[in-house]
């Protein structure tokens, strides 16, 4: 579900005159597009940079006419029933569904969601918000060995990994306490999908947009941001010419991911801001962008129904598995599968090729469904896979906190010389960190801070 944009409706400068607007915008993902509705809706001019030729960002939806089903490739969850991304589903008219929440263990051992969540929630009780000198996430299991069950830590563990596609020696103890008390309101359990597919929500916003064809420049990689009282200069790379074009505004919101955001200068997508604040080089070392590997399967017949007599929403594999974590599209009935892995088994996976992570995946399925190999791959429909990693315009799937970082990453909620904004699913420090929900929030509180202050420096 996308709009026709036209990506040739800026100047070409090359040392002519910049493009003038009240408020720029880098990304055209969730948060950039939260940020433009609302700014648009107060009469403010604004113009929205995208790298990619498409929009959306980590937002991926693909339609394949023999599936039933939208196929999501980047986000695909709503977790909980977060006010932001709902207020958009209703305001479009979309349908959700409730997700399965059922848990097939490796063992043999069928958990229903209450079962599941006691052991995850039991051990991030213990997480300590407040604790003054941080730990990692697996310094804080080593001190709890104790008290729980190795199934449990390895419960605890897998869902951190997994859920924030971080490395567990890495992740901030403090960081993942803070999001969890945030998570107290909002039941992260209950999950939902959109049944006509997440882009249906990027092309809310859109449409919300008074004329999105001349606000969306597409193919746009910015590489320099200058700033001073007198408002920002943005310098970008024109990917289908190679030009450079400049523009100028009051305002600059920058929704570009962590992972772009610390490549190094000879990145494809780098982007660099003058003067650079020593907060700001200092945040982005406090957080780190996550690896994740998904991969969806569709087959002649859903044969890993034959695991058990319950229904399975979700398989868990031991952490020796390549794919520790699988979901099935339940409660819609269709022959999809979809592996998944984040944190360290992402990371050892992450240099492999397209067809080396399809092969094992296969394999891993065969195994834990007592299947012949051969006979999987002859079931075998359609794969459907995207390395966020190596995609040089996100460099990773969605952000975490470093050990320690938990303090200094908070710079992103503030701004530079109230010029320049962030917004981005990494800028919170909440609950909402990594999701959609997260990336619409942060963009309308960059929003509200641009009009907030805009008047008196306009």
């Amino acid at each position: 579900m996308s709009l026709d944009l036209n990506t040739e409706n800026s100047q070409r400068t090359d040392g002519a005159s910049a493009r003038n607007c009240d408020v720029l915008i880098l990304g055209a993902g969730a948060a950039g597009l939260a940020s433009a509705e609302k700014l648009a809706q107060k009469g403010l001019n604004v113009l929205i940079l995208e790298a990619r030729n498409r929009t959306g960002g980590r937002i991926f939806t693909m339609r394949d006419p023999t599936s039933s089903l939208p196929i999501e490739l980047g986000a695909e969850f709503i977790h909980g029933s977060p006010k932001e991304t709902f207020a958009v589903v209703g305001a479009a008219g979309l349908s959700v569904y409730d997700i399965l929440d059922s848990h097939q263990y490796y063992d043999g051992k069928h958990w229903t969601e209450e079962e599941f969540w006691d052991e995850v929630n039991d051990v991030f009780d213990k997480l300590e918000p407040d604790r003054e000198e941080d730990r990692s996430f697996d310094e804080f299991l080593n001190d709890h060995k104790n008290q729980f069950s190795p199934k449990a830590l390895e419960l605890a563990k897998a869902f951190a990994e997994g859920f924030h596609a971080a490395r567990s020696e890495d992740l901030s103890e403090k960081g993942l306490a803070i999001s969890e008390q945030a998570s107290e309101n909002v039941d992260i359990s209950q999950t939902f999908r959109i049944f006509d597919g997440y882009d249906a929500v990027i092309t809310r916003f859109i449409r919300s947009l008074p004329h999105p064809e001349d606000t969306i420049l597409l193919n746009r990689t910015a590489k320099l941001v200058q700033y001073d009282r007198g408002g920002v200069r943005v310098n970008a790379r024109n990917e289908l010419t190679g030009g450079t074009e400049a523009f100028h505004a009051q305002r600059l919101i920058i929704t570009l991911p962590i992972g772009v955001l610390k490549a190094p200068a000879t990145a494809h997508a780098s982007l660099r801001i003058h003067p650079e604040p020593e907060e700001y080089r200092t945040a982005l070392q406090s957080l780190e962008m996550g690896v994740a590997i998904r991969i969806v399967f569709r087959f002649r017949e859903a044969f890993w129904e034959t695991l058990s007599d319950e229904p399975i929403g979700y398989l868990h594999l031991g952490p020796e598995a390549d794919f520790p974590t699988w979901w099935t599209a339940l409660p819609v009935r269709t022959p999809q599968i979809t592996a998944w892995v984040g944190g360290t088994g992402a990371e050892k996976m992450k240099t492999l090729s397209k067809e080396e992570r399809i092969q094992k995946a296969l394999s891993q399925l065969a195994k834990m469904t007592h299947r012949d190999p051969k006979w999987v791959e002859s079931q075998l429909l359609t794969v459907y896979h995207h390395d966020w990693h190596n995609d040089p315009f996100s460099l990773g799937s969605y952000s975490y906190v470093l050990k320690g970082g938990a303090d200094t990453a908070r710079f992103f909620e503030r701004s530079i010389e109230n010029r320049i904004y962030f917004a981005g699913e990494a800028t919170m420090m909440t609950a909402e960190r990594g999701t959609v929900d997260g990336a619409i929030t942060s963009g309308h509180r960059a929003a509200g801070e641009v009009l907030k202050n805009f008047d008196s420096y306009r």
